[in-house]
């Protein structure tokens, strides 16, 4: 790792005033961070499908630590999802409460005396989807996490991450139930022969420009599990997911220096496995230093006081990115009014420079 306590002079860039000041905070030990949620940032399914959540624990930034008991709950929608099962994992097999599953809540807890490190699953929530027709945010809470060996409470170092059940209308649900039966057929059918019926937008799932009995064959086709994946039927029209799964985070920028007091809003960006940007859902920030440095929900990082710490952007356990954060005392200011137009914060760097002079001298 760079030493970012030596100080460093650059060249100027051109049209940008400067004022130098060499200085630098000394470090102070970092904590750790554990990161843990579901294994899957998204779910989708149509009426009917089961879908798996995987629910992971991400120790890889507490080396040496390892995992030996936890209490946890998973909260959720039951109009939208019913329980299935819950199951564990080579870490441990839970004892689950299942009592308020039909109110859409399980809890369960396990424990293991040699305990766990780096990344692992802790086991597994199997739902069958009733319905499409909302969004959901998926509830995970620790209640309790301890150390192996030590004993420790874990939970000041927990980071969780979440996931969302897509919602919305799908192709081929005519009568926005949420739910894809030979009713909707029917009523392709019904269209078909002129009678009202209504809008018929979404049963054009052939996607070609009608709605017609192919249509309705292809809706019947998918209600009765037959493969009809080269059409769009089930899909969501316009869906809350982003669509392929994320597969890498990237903080912005990197490294970050910051003075004592400054905030800064720090970005991640979330690509999937294609490399396209999507938008990251429930990105979980943390400071491995609050001392030095605290982040919220946002990424918004105030600096408190002189040293080091990383910090970590989730999207879920094990896809995680991380950057040094060093506070100490400003070492160069730059002002540069057209490139401050438009950032989201000024703390006088190259990338987020200020925008008048006024600031970098006060």
């Amino acid at each position: 790792m760079r030493d970012t306590t030596r100080p460093r002079v650059r060249r100027g860039c051109a049209g940008l005033a400067a004022v130098f000041v060499i200085a630098a905070g000394a470090r102070t030990a970092a904590a750790q961070t554990i990161v843990a949620g579901p294994a899957t940032t998204e779910l989708q399914g149509v009426a009917g499908e089961r879908l798996t959540m995987p629910i992971a624990v991400d120790l890889t930034g507490a080396p040496g630590t390892r995992l030996g008991a936890y209490r946890l709950s998973v909260r959720w929608k039951p109009s939208l999802l019913k329980f299935v099962a819950a199951g564990g994992a080579a870490f441990a097999a839970p004892v689950l409460n299942t009592d308020s599953a039909a109110q859409g809540v399980v809890k369960w807890a396990a424990a293991n005396a040699a305990g766990a490190t780096g990344f692992f699953t802790l086991g597994s929530v199997t739902f069958e989807v009733l319905n499409t027709a909302q969004a959901d945010t998926l509830k995970l809470a620790f209640q309790e996490m301890t150390a192996a060996g030590s004993y420790l409470d874990l939970l000041p170092q927990l980071s969780l991450t979440t996931t969302v059940f897509c919602g919305g209308p799908v192709w081929g649900d005519m009568n926005a139930d949420g739910i894809l039966q030979a009713l909707d057929a029917q009523i392709v059918l019904m269209h078909a022969v002129g009678i009202a019926v209504g809008d018929t937008t979404r049963g054009d799932v052939d996607a070609d420009t009608r709605v017609n009995p192919r249509d309705a064959l292809i809706i019947l086709s998918k209600v009765v599990a037959l493969d009809v994946t080269s059409f769009r039927v089930g899909k969501f029209v316009v869906s809350t997911c982003a669509g392929l799964p994320p597969r890498s985070v990237t903080i912005f920028p990197e490294p970050i220096g910051m003075a004592v007091g400054d905030r800064f809003t720090a970005r991640a960006e979330v690509k999937d496995s294609v490399g396209k940007i999507v938008l990251g859902k429930g990105l979980a920030w943390s400071s491995s230093n609050p001392g030095v440095a605290t982040v919220d929900s946002t990424g918004t990082l105030t600096a408190v006081a002189n040293g080091t710490a990383i910090l970590t952007a989730a999207a879920a356990p094990g896809l995680t990115d991380t950057t040094t954060v060093t506070v100490g005392a400003r070492h160069r200011w730059v002002v540069n009014a057209p490139g401050a137009q438009g950032q989201a914060s000024e703390v006088g760097s190259d990338l987020y420079p200020f925008s008048t002079i006024k600031q970098a001298l006060d």
